[in-house]
């Protein structure tokens, strides 16, 4: 992701019934390119399992959703 200005990120995971399952970024964040990993982990640690989940990511006042298919 690219941050045309300075500012807090967040980029969460959601598993398909909307449920919480991890952060990946909670934080202020300078202006440019940005990249990041999920290691398909909750926040607990553990692998999740095969399915849908959604990528939600919060920047300079706009919410992006992407989904996120996970296979065996």
């Amino acid at each position: 992701y690219t941050l045309n200005i300075p500012g807090p990120v967040n980029l969460t995971i959601y598993d398909a019934m909307g449920r919480k399952i991890t952060s990946i970024v909670e934080s202020d964040q300078v202006s440019g390119k940005h990249s990041c990993n999920w290691d398909c982990r909750d926040a607990s640690g553990q692998q999740v399992v095969p399915g849908i989940y959604f990528c939600r990511l919060e920047m300079e006042g706009t919410v992006s959703i992407q989904k996120l298919i996970i296979v065996k």
